[in-house]
């Protein structure tokens, strides 16, 4: 909203059947034809089809499934972030799984050399890329329906763990320590592998081995 002059209005429609055009550019500045908004609206509510009618300009910004990636390295190249793990808005959870990936690359990387730091990413793979993948396929539905990404989800976790209800979800999303789970899993691979004392510090940059 702008002075009371521009409004901002999202509508959300499903397109599982219409075939995408792969030489548009994916982009959420994309125009779309207003008639075709109209068409998908015009058995809602005559008030509500009135202000969409409204409409100056449409722009079209697709939600896209994106599977997990098999892969997340290279050599001493890491993919992280969406770059990783793209994922739809349904668990709130992008931005959270990114601030995750940047934790464990921090600590993995603890020590590392040149030589290392291949093996080190492989190991940031090995903590991340489950977790993620399942969060990943969780994402392509509501909380609400748990149905539909059941058969994905048990590629990655025993399906009697599958979240059944939203609060089942929750716990997944928000129980998790990632910090515990990674020192854990370091020390297993690295039995001398120790947090430095000053690795939270509020000043970045200066962390010691």
């Amino acid at each position: 909203m702008a002075s009371n002059e521009i409004h901002n209005f999202v509508a959300i429609y499903n397109t599982e059947h219409e075939t995408l055009d792969l030489s548009k550019k994916e982009s959420r500045h994309s125009p779309e034809d207003k008639a075709k908004l109209l068409e998908k609206y015009s058995d809602v509510h005559p008030d509500l089809f009135a202000v969409i009618s409204k409409a100056t300009e449409v722009m079209q910004w697709p939600l896209l499934f994106r599977p997990p990636l098999p892969t997340w390295t290279k050599g001493c190249t890491a993919l992280a972030g969406d770059a990783a793990h793209p994922m739809l808005p349904h668990q709130g959870q992008g931005g959270a799984q990114g601030i995750e990936d940047g934790v464990v690359l921090g600590l993995v990387l603890v020590g590392a050399t040149k030589e290392t730091a291949a093996e080190r990413l492989r190991l940031y793979e090995k903590i991340r890329r489950n977790r993620a993948s399942i969060i990943q396929i969780f994402s392509n539905a509501g909380q609400d329906q748990p149905e539909l990404i059941r058969k994905d989800a048990s590629a990655f976790m025993p399906e009697d763990k599958i979240p059944k209800r939203p609060e089942d979800f929750f716990d997944y999303n928000f129980r998790y320590d990632v910090i515990e789970d990674s020192v854990s899993q370091l020390k297993e691979q690295l039995p001398a592998f120790e947090l430095p004392s000053n690795f939270f510090q509020n000043t970045p940059g200066k962390i010691r081995a």
